[in-house]
């Protein structure tokens, strides 16, 4: 039986991203104009690590907030 909940599971995880990639492709223009628009990967690293360290002064109050708790 749990062959059958895994089976329907990983037919549900392929169907969602065939759905996905036959969506990019119906959309591919402009997938690439949003993908140039942010600079490509290199775009996409810088934005990451600008929010990783925008999180940092969220963190420590986060960790401040939860000591005062105890």
């Amino acid at each position: 039986m749990s062959g059958l909940f895994k089976l329907i599971k990983m037919l549900v995880v392929l169907s969602a991203l065939v759905a996905g990639g036959a969506a990019l492709w119906r959309q591919r223009a402009k997938a690439k104009q949003l993908w140039d628009s942010l600079g490509g990967s290199e775009g996409v690293v810088v934005s990451a690590h600008k929010l990783i360290e925008s999180a940092g002064p969220v963190r420590d109050l986060v960790n401040q907030v939860s000591q005062l708790k105890k």
